[in-house]
């Protein structure tokens, strides 16, 4: 049986999947129908164009990343993996400044 917290990842990670769905299902769309083109060729044609289409390409590309990186996210609560931070160089810090080690009187 699985606890609460791998239950709730389930449910996140399967919402996530749908909208990652739903936002491919998007492109594919607009592909399709032509209005991406629209919105690429009409870069360079007036300010306002070109920033719609720049907006609406960054914003794309963000939107996919911000969903692909919380779904796995929750792909890794669910399986129980957690991930800790290393500490580099823990131990073998060097003396900061006027730290010498010896002290003078």
């Amino acid at each position: 049986m699985m606890d609460g917290k791998r239950l709730k990842a389930a449910w996140q990670g399967l919402v996530l999947a749908v909208l990652i769905g739903l936002l491919t299902w998007h492109t594919i769309w607009w592909h399709d129908n032509g209005q991406h083109a629209e919105l690429f060729d009409a870069i360079g044609e007036s300010t306002w164009d070109t920033t719609k289409a720049c907006a609406y390409y960054v914003g794309l590309m963000m939107g996919t990343g911000v969903l692909l990186g919380l779904f796995m996210e929750r792909l890794t609560d669910f399986f129980g993996y957690e991930v800790k931070k290393i500490e580099h160089f823990e131990d073998s810090e060097e003396p900061g400044a006027g730290e010498t080690g010896d002290q003078a009187s």
